[in-house]
């Protein structure tokens, strides 16, 4: 019993400390969805070949976010701020750059957190991408149950009409983009040199917003500046 303890409690200070971050105690503000409007949301690759762009491209503001799809810190950070974000890429007034990491797959076991990568990436190709984002977010199933299988990523295109799509499909049961997935937890990790914060980490400009990622008003705040 006394192991049992001990391990669990590891797990949790790892996951704390390295991995999935809360940063914050409790949320506050309200989580209204976006609606349609990530439909038409466009999404391409950045400059670097490795962050997601959503957006215009010449947004006089961005937004850089590190995110996990297992990390259930990340889903709530999206059930809070995302609305705000998409309202604001759709207005034109930031852009949004993704960076997806999948280190949970070290800590938990499994694939998923890679598989849930490459499937985004995938998404992006045929126009899917911000829908489906937070599609996976809204859908996330229990940290470390490798529940991102092939079937249930594809499953998102009853949701995504976008993603009803063979080259995604293929994209998906392939695993086409492990290179770019294996790309992206490195820009991950190297980022951590600056921001030892885990995942999520949010930088809106030059500015660390890890401390308010769960307060709507104070996250606001910080993207009104």
């Amino acid at each position: 019993m006394r192991r049992l303890a001990w391990a669990v409690a590891v797990l949790c200070l790892a996951a704390t400390v390295v991995g999935c971050s809360p940063s914050a105690s409790t949320p506050s503000g309200s989580s209204a969805k976006p609606g349609d409007s990530l439909l038409t949301l466009p999404a391409r690759m950045a400059p670097d070949g490795v962050a997601i762009e959503v957006g215009n491209a010449n947004a006089p503001k961005t937004v850089l976010v590190y995110e996990d799809f297992q990390c259930p810190y990340c889903a709530r950070f999206e059930r809070v701020n995302g609305p705000e974000l998409a309202t604001r890429a759709a207005a034109g007034s930031i852009k949004v750059r993704y960076v997806i990491a999948s280190l949970l797959d070290g800590m938990l076991g499994g694939e998923s957190s890679a598989r849930a990568a490459n499937a985004v990436r995938a998404s992006v190709e045929v126009g899917g991408f911000p829908a489906y984002h937070q599609w996976l977010f809204d859908h996330q199933p229990a940290e470390g149950s490798d529940g991102f299988t092939t079937e249930f990523l594809l499953s998102a295109a009853g949701s995504v009409p976008a993603l009803n799509s063979p080259a995604f499909a293929d994209a998906v049961r392939a695993a086409s983009y492990q290179q770019w997935v294996t790309a992206s937890q490195l820009a991950y990790t190297n980022a951590q040199q600056a921001h030892p914060d885990g995942v999520p980490t949010v930088l809106i400009g030059s500015i660390d917003a890890n401390a308010s990622l769960y307060d709507r008003r104070a996250f606001t705040t910080l993207l009104d500046r």
